[in-house]
């Protein structure tokens, strides 16, 4: 860095670079899963959402019948282990008019059977949240 130059606060962090970031350790039979996740800006706004118990709510499309979409807690109680905003990498999309995307990323300490159903509604669903408890 020459001398004069300005520093800024980033220059100073002792973090590890993402792709060294190691995942905290999780509760037995559980492992870390990311899922992506829609409006979780509040809990983010908390300070510090690691760590923390979180349900998991899924929405679901309405029916083919027209009937209306479901929402029900697909994970209970489970543990957030890093929430952070997702990459921008569509640029483009997020020039369309309309609501601002809140897409976030969640890891979350999970089992077998919870990472299977979120990562199945990730498929299909129109928003998965987390709720803090």
């Amino acid at each position: 860095m020459p001398a004069g130059s300005y520093v800024v606060a980033s220059q100073f962090s002792t973090r590890a670079p993402e792709a060294h970031r190691r995942t905290p350790p999780v509760e037995p039979g559980r492992r870390p899963v990311e899922i992506a996740v829609s409006g979780a800006g509040t809990l983010a706004g908390d300070g510090t959402p690691t760590r923390r118990r979180v349900d998991v709510v899924v929405t679901t499309e309405p029916g083919p019948g027209g009937g209306p979409g479901r929402t029900y807690v697909a994970a209970a109680a489970v543990q957030l282990l890093e929430l952070r905003a997702a990459a921008g990498d569509d640029a483009e999309l997020d020039a369309v008019p309309g609501p601002a995307s809140d897409s976030w990323a969640a890891t979350l300490a999970l089992t077998k059977a919870e990472a299977l159903r979120l990562i199945q509604a990730e498929s299909f669903a129109r928003a998965i949240r987390l709720i803090g408890r």
